[in-house]
């Protein structure tokens, strides 16, 4: 680390004299406010607002208007339509890939989900929910900031691939009540309640709710199709019913700010996981989560500012499980965690050609983890752990010249009482953010992460598991070059180039006996090239294309990775309609054949296509959405974990619709 600095030094005094005098500090302000108000601005990046163009990352914003004008109802809709991402679904949990890279089974997480900032990971499994699951209704959501490649410089574990955060709306936003009603297929029905106002006095408040229910549908698996009559000629029934409900609150007061959440999931999973009797219509997990946060953040002088935030954190994991040991009984999960901790950070402008944004982080954590048997009682685990986190992180932006910028950055972070077998981890990240003309942007990039083994993976044994504290960290080095081109007026062009090398891979392996084990296994490397073009038209038509061609490959037996498509391919038209306010909202995707998991097979690749009509103002303040998905009824499945085995592949919804009326007080 002293090399590190001494170099840093060095380079600041070099370039110091280099430095253009480049935009002022109000034209710079304008700048950065005409870039918000097209959703061209990122916070997550840096930990800071900059211009999308500007940020040491691939980044993608996802903006209101376009959650609306899609009809996206989920994070895991809104994924489908993101380069370099794609999803897939066990009829429990949608799991997110990204640059040919998914472990179905795994709640996702070498993702780091944040709402404004927070982090939505959990300490027991660290998943990043993306369904229903996920608590987060897309109504509130003013902007989607999506930051390709690793962030342990600045987030620490789990930010491996990606870091996502949700952005909501203010208050000021709605100025009065919204309320929406849906009706779906498979019988889903959904209400929501929204209210927000900005007061007098400067108060901002945000307050939403909302409730869903879903009876699911009848599903077949052909692997069940074997003669016995309980399973009905591979036919599951009424068992992937759902229904979840949220709260959501968030005020601002001058500089102060509180946020808070509350939801909870529950789900009748179709598929016999963890081999559980099929068909059996008890099988179902439920999920609930809060948090609460509050955070002060002035500007001190126009130079220096600061963020204080507590937060108290809560997640809660129950399962049944129907089993035949024998004698038929019940098994159930049992899994709440906490955690509460504060944040210290600074952002300091030092000089007109540096930013240094520095901090610190402290995390305490408890976690239970059981499994029993109901009717006979027997406990297989019952386990309770603690552990700390301390963290500290350290960034400088260095402006060489005008055209030309150096990040450079590093987070130390040493965990304390914890089962794995390493508990320090130093993450460094650096890029060069080069603008040779106006409207043309390069960037080399590069940076390692790390994800520890989460409690799940070192202490959970239960009946089908073996538990394994001798587990140690996955690390990844990741290298990409990305083109950012203006095309005109109204087109913008995005070329990447990347390469990763993962180590240490943690796996769930299956050990014969029906048992299941998480390993240290594998070393993978990942390369690919992915492309998009954007344009935006002064008659309100948007449209976007984009392609990633992507190999996964282990390093050593070279062979693919399973759920990894070699293709991706996605385009969306948004049109206005004559009619005032009406619009229409077309997507295509496709996704590439994947190699199983299970077997050497293939899933077939798939092709969808998405219609959205949306009409504002028909009546008072009246809206009205309808979409239908897969709209040409294209039958298709994604590769099943090694927990639903024998299932080698999970079915995904046919056509299916969705419509939604939303009325404005």
């Amino acid at each position: 680390m002293r090399r590190y600095w001494m170099t840093l030094g060095f380079i600041c005094v070099v370039f110091r004299g280099m430095a253009l005098a480049g935009a002022g500090p109000l034209e710079q302000e304008i700048a950065l406010f005409n870039a918000e108000q097209e959703g061209e601005v990122v916070v997550s990046a840096a930990r800071y607002k900059q211009v999308v163009g500007e940020a040491p990352a691939s980044v993608t914003i996802i903006t209101a208007r376009e959650i609306q004008q899609y009809g996206w109802r989920t994070l895991a809709d809104m994924f489908r339509s993101v380069r370099d991402f794609y999803v897939s679904n066990d009829r429990n949990y949608s799991y997110l890939g990204v640059r040919g890279f998914s472990r179905p089974g795994d709640f996702n997480i070498r993702i780091l989900g944040m709402l404004n900032g927070h982090v939505l990971n959990d300490d027991i499994y660290e998943a990043f929910l993306l369904g229903r699951e996920s608590g987060i209704d897309l109504d509130v959501v003013d902007r989607i900031e999506i930051v390709r490649g690793p962030g342990s410089a600045l987030y620490g574990t789990s930010a491996f691939f990606a870091v996502v955060n949700i952005v909501t709306k203010e208050g000021s936003d709605l100025k009065g009540l919204m309320a929406s009603a849906e009706a779906g297929s498979y019988n889903t029905n959904k209400g929501i309640l929204t209210y927000g106002q900005q007061y007098e006095n400067g108060l901002n408040l945000l307050l939403n709710a909302s409730t869903t229910r879903s009876s699911g549908q009848t599903l077949y698996f052909p692997e069940y199709n074997d003669g016995d009559p309980a399973h009905d000629s591979g036919f599951a029934k009424n068992s992937d019913g759902e229904w979840a409900y949220s709260l959501f609150g968030k005020l601002r007061y001058k500089d102060f700010g509180f946020q808070g959440t509350y939801f909870e999931r529950g789900k009748n999973v179709p598929t016999a996981s963890y081999a559980t009797i099929f068909d059996d219509g008890r099988e179902r997990t439920v999920d609930g989560r809060y948090f609460l946060e509050v955070k002060y953040n002035p500007q001190l002088t126009p130079t220096l500012g600061l963020l204080i935030r507590a937060y108290d954190d809560w997640y809660l994991y129950k399962a049944s499980y129907p089993i035949d040991v024998p004698p038929p009984t019940i098994n159930k999960d049992n899994t709440p965690g906490r955690w509460y901790g504060t944040e210290l950070q600074m952002d300091w402008k030092i000089f007109s050609w540096s930013r240094l944004v520095a901090g610190t982080e402290g995390q305490f954590h408890h976690v239970l983890l059981k499994n029993f048997n109901v009717d006979p009682f027997f406990s297989y685990l019952d386990t309770r752990d603690r552990f700390q986190v301390y963290s500290l992180y350290l960034q400088d932006e260095i402006q060489l010249m005008n055209n030309l910028t150096l990040n450079v950055g590093a987070r130390h972070d040493v965990y304390v009482r914890y089962n794995a077998q390493d508990n320090k981890h130093t993450s460094p990240r650096a890029s060069l953010v080069y603008e040779p003309v106006e409207g043309s942007i390069l960037k080399l990039l590069y940076g390692q992460a790390f994800r520890v083994p989460n409690s799940y993976e070192l202490l959970y044994c239960g009946i089908s598991f073996v538990c394994n504290p001798n587990l140690k960290s996955e690390t990844i080095n990741t290298y990409e070059g990305a083109i950012e081109q203006a095309l005109g007026a109204h087109l913008k062009g995005i070329l990447s180039v990347y390469r990763y090398d993962i180590k240490d891979l943690i796996n769930l392996t299956n050990g014969g006996g029906g048992t299941f084990e998480f390993q240290n296994l594998d070393r993978v490397r990942g390369q690919g090239v992915s492309t998009e073009v954007r344009s935006k038209w002064a008659q309100g038509i948007e449209s976007y294309f984009s392609y990633a061609y992507q190999v996964t490959k282990d390093r050593d037996t070279h062979e693919e990775l399973s759920n990894s498509p070699r293709h991706l391919a996605k385009a969306g038209q948004l049109f206005p309609l004559s009619i005032e306010g009406g619009s229409v909202g077309i997507e295509e995707q496709y996704v590439g054949s994947r190699k199983m998991i299970q077997s050497n097979g293939r899933v077939d690749p798939y092709f969808v296509t998405n219609l959205t009509l949306t009409f504002h103002n028909l009546y008072k303040n009246l809206e009205i959405r309808s979409s239908i998905f897969n709209l040409f009824d294209a039958r298709f499945s994604d590769p099943a974990s090694n927990e639903l085995a024998p299932i080698l592949q999970v079915p995904q919804d046919r056509r299916n619709f969705n419509v939604k009326v939303i009325c404005y007080f």
